[in-house]
């Protein structure tokens, strides 16, 4: 029988990617490495990170990384997709989501996490990370070197698309 995982237990550690992540690296071994990355920062603050299964396998033109933190983190989400953009033929990180734990604001966890995900996006050869911040975390994104996607139009009040050069 199906049971949902209790989100608030941290259980055992995700294992480490068991080989080096580089520009060269199977899809799978780049989401693993992503989920290893969330996991360890989660257990950092005290808080649990429950990956969440994908719908497609990975591949080298798109892997997607889901998952949630425990319920004292709100249960918010993190979602990310690593793609090929056509035309270009660059890796292409799209931050989806990313809510900071509303207990933890201020104290680091989201320079922490940026600062993982851009030095392991560098290995992979992400050129560009691309997400569209709200007026609340704008502020924060441009502190981590984020500016405004001119290429990208706004579709919503309130919204604001920015990216960053990597590499």
């Amino acid at each position: 029988m199906f049971r949902f995982r209790d989100r608030r237990r941290l259980g055992p550690p995700l294992p480490e990617p068991s080989r080096a992540v580089n520009l060269e690296a199977d899809p799978e071994l780049i989401r693993e490495a992503h989920l290893f990355a969330l996991d360890r920062l989660g257990r950092a603050m005290g808080l649990a990170f429950h990956p969440q299964p994908c719908l497609e396998p990975p591949t080298h033109e798109r892997v997607v990384v889901f998952g949630r933190f425990d319920p004292r983190a709100g249960q918010r989400e993190f979602g990310l997709e690593i793609g090929v953009e056509s035309g270009r033929d660059v890796r292409v990180a799209w931050l989806i989501d990313l809510y900071i734990p509303e207990r933890r604001p201020n104290q680091g966890f989201g320079t922490r996490l940026m600062k993982d995900l851009v030095e392991l996006w560098v290995q992979i050869g992400v050129a560009e990370a691309r997400l569209t911040a709200t007026a609340e975390g704008l502020p924060a994104y441009e502190s981590w070197g984020f500016t405004a996607d001119e290429s990208r139009e706004r579709r919503d009040v309130g919204l604001q698309p920015v990216s960053l050069k990597l590499g």
